[in-house]
């Protein structure tokens, strides 16, 4: 699953979320899941998947779902690119009904397809080798001119930058920044989870960057 598995969504998403992995314990219900319902697709529906594994609280919580704290950062940045509104209500409504999901507009992908806590999948197994692999077959979907290309790629955890370098062919990133390559905006963040986070409004402004990147022809 650490190396078949990327995550959510499609992969002709004009948005497309690229972290370390996903957060959390390694359990057996996932990979049975995985294996047994999705049959080791390498993309799931986000909404389906969570439902599958009995996780209640981003989709299906009553009287409402919570906000998930990583996705709630990356949300608020892809709505302030979208032009829509970033009030909370808004971004529970496109977490319940679109994100990662296989009729929606984003590709929620991870280094490693499988959850860990503290970015612990760098030690399992073949460690480095495997993020590294993944990395370079993201540079290479990216490169590859018969697949459709997403608009956006936000790449998020300061700790993972060798991989991001990888995955932009090398070229320089700018923290809390944005760059057009190709045609593609990448802009580059830390986890939204982490001290070094930052505040929604750090969220918003790198949104209104890419908006501008977007405005001056790399759409």
């Amino acid at each position: 699953m650490a190396e078949k598995f990327w995550g959510f969504g499609r992969w002709d998403a004009p948005f497309w979320f690229i972290g370390p992995e996903p957060g959390g314990s390694p359990d057996r219900v996932r990979l049975d899941k995985w294996q047994d319902v999705f049959h080791k697709a390498e993309l799931c529906d986000c909404r389906e998947f969570h439902r599958a594994i009995n996780e209640e609280r981003w989709h299906f919580k009553r009287p409402q779902p919570e906000l998930q704290k990583t996705w709630r950062r990356l949300i608020l940045f892809m709505q302030e690119v979208r032009g829509r509104s970033t009030k909370r209500e808004s971004l529970r409504e496109y977490q319940v009904e679109k994100f990662g999901c296989r009729d929606g507009d984003s590709c929620v992908i991870e280094l490693s397809g499988l959850n860990a806590e503290g970015f612990a999948s760098a030690r399992i197994g073949r460690g480095d080798r495997l993020l590294e692999r993944r990395a370079k077959a993201l540079n290479e979907r990216l490169n590859n001119t018969a697949l459709t290309q997403p608009e956006v790629v936000l790449m998020y955890s300061y700790s993972r930058e060798p991989y991001w370098r990888t995955v932009v062919g090398g070229r320089v990133l700018e923290r809390f920044g944005a760059a057009g390559y190709g045609k593609t905006v990448f802009a580059y963040a830390p986890s939204p989870t982490s001290p070094e986070a930052g505040s929604d409004q750090q969220w918003i402004d790198l949104g209104s960057a890419v908006k501008r990147k977007l405005a001056q022809g790399w759409s």
